[in-house]
């Protein structure tokens, strides 16, 4: 292989990110598509132009603490996107801010991903144990759910460099 091979991987990775700084977070592409991280560590990922806008608009009103208006929000994204990861994730999370447990567990539970597997199973999984977990807040539920979420897609992202790297 050619010793510049390396030197390609990067370039041809770095060509593929669309890295954007805004107010609202950074903005990053890899594989798949890009993610808007915020300043709060919650992130969206790109897709359908009307999805992305929809689901936004559920995030603010999510982190503004109107739940019943995020959910619906969600479930409009739902109707038109079927499986959305973003809108499940975050229409279980707004379903918990109403003290709606179960059926925010149960939404969670749903939760499907099918280029990122290993944040779908760590997410259904830490839903799992947190519903046996009647004495936390929602907040704290929000709050393991989005760490976990977060090094679920970190670990995604190292597995990506190194399945680059392990072509050169």
């Amino acid at each position: 292989m050619h010793k510049s091979t390396p030197f390609f991987l990067f370039i041809l990775l770095a060509a593929s990110s669309a890295c954007t700084v805004s107010s609202a977070g950074v903005g990053m592409g890899y594989g798949s598509g890009a993610v808007m991280v915020s300043a709060h560590n919650d992130f969206l990922y790109s897709g359908p132009g009307r999805a992305y806008q929809n689901n936004r608009e559920g995030l603010r009103l999510f982190k503004a603490g109107k739940y019943a208006e995020a959910a619906d929000t969600f479930r409009k994204t739902l109707k038109a996107y079927p499986g959305n990861p973003d809108a499940v994730y975050f229409l279980g999370l707004s379903l918990i801010g109403m003290d709606h447990r179960n059926e925010g567990f149960d939404t969670l539970a749903k939760f499907r991903d099918p280029w990122r597997n290993h944040v779908a199973s760590e997410i259904t999984w830490w839903a799992g144990y947190l519903r046996k977990r009647p004495h936390l807040s929602a907040q704290e539920i929000f709050s393991t759910m989005k760490r976990i979420r977060g090094e679920a897609y970190n670990q995604y992202l190292r597995e990506k460099r190194e399945d680059l790297l392990w072509f050169r």
